[in-house]
């Protein structure tokens, strides 16, 4: 199941528009628009204006981001997972002891057929199934009717029969329903966002931060790692792309042995066909 998310965001009014709003209403309290005392009618109606505009655009602004990390994450197939339904397994039996009578005749139990737990959470029988003449009990496959945790219910609390099937029977699951999972949390997305991209061998200045994590030297491993361009503030002065990379091995002394593994992963080997992170002719020095 996915999630599909559309952000609209309204047109902020101009700052000439705010300000001759509050000019005109100020002139039809007072007639002079200098009284800015504070406490004044004035200043107090200035202020309250302020205040909701600035809350509108806090409230634009984060529609934008979300409207911008959400579109970044749907771009590589990514999106928020939905709910999920518990499963399970219930017996329908002719009777509640050993040993069961038979049935005096064939009980047909159809696909839908909805039962209940001692707690109220629902379930429906997954395909139809039939009770034979002589039989005494049928197991039957039951999914949950509301997605979500709470359909994850313990052995033998599903007991209730809602759905009329025209003989006396009983009911139990000897087995715990599982597999209902809450709606995926936007952190959790990120999180599996950022995995995905950290697999990419691509350019970008996360995938080459994220490659250089892991790099090991004997027993020496790159613990944290940060990719930086300087050139981005200032392409002029520096006359070059370029990016410097950060290497940390949790110690604060990266070895030369360490550093030169991972100016090797990075650069990548063009004769042995092994994938870099650099773009081609864009020179970088590794740092720990």
């Amino acid at each position: 199941m996915s999630q599909s998310i559309a952000s609209t965001l309204p047109a902020a009014p101009t700052t000439l528009d705010v300000a001759q709003r509050i000019l005109a209403t100020m002139q039809a309290m007072s007639g002079v628009a200098t009284d800015y005392n504070i406490g004044s009618q004035i200043r107090t109606f200035s202020e309250a204006a302020g205040s909701v505009i600035e809350m509108q655009s806090i409230a634009a602004q984060q529609q934008a981001y979300l409207s911008l990390t959400y579109g970044s994450i749907s771009a590589v197939g990514i999106t928020p997972l939905g709910a999920t339904l518990a499963n399970g397994f219930v017996t329908f039996a002719t009777g509640n002891i050993l040993p069961y009578p038979p049935a005096t005749q064939t009980v047909l139990i159809p696909a839908g057929t909805i039962v209940q737990s001692t707690g109220g959470v629902q379930f429906q029988t997954v395909t139809a199934a039939t009770l034979a003449t002589g039989a005494t009990s049928i197991t039957v496959p039951v999914s949950a009717i509301v997605a979500g945790t709470s359909g994850n219910v313990s052995a033998g609390t599903i007991t209730q029969i809602l759905t009329g099937v025209g003989y006396s029977l009983y009911l139990s699951n000897a087995a715990a329903t599982t597999g209902g999972a809450a709606a995926e949390t936007p952190s959790a997305t990120l999180a599996r966002f950022a995995a995905q991209e950290a697999t990419y061998g691509l350019c970008s200045p996360f995938a080459v931060a994220n490659a250089a994590i892991g790099v090991i030297n004997g027993s020496e491993v790159v613990q944290y790692a940060a990719c930086y361009e300087p050139w981005i503030n200032n392409p002029i002065a520096s006359g070059q792309a370029g990016f410097t990379l950060y290497i940390d091995n949790g110690l604060g002394t990266a070895s030369s042995g360490l550093i030169a593994n991972v100016i090797t992963k990075i650069t990548g080997n063009q004769v042995t066909g092994v994938s870099g992170y650099r773009p081609v002719g864009v020179p970088f020095p590794c740092r720990q």
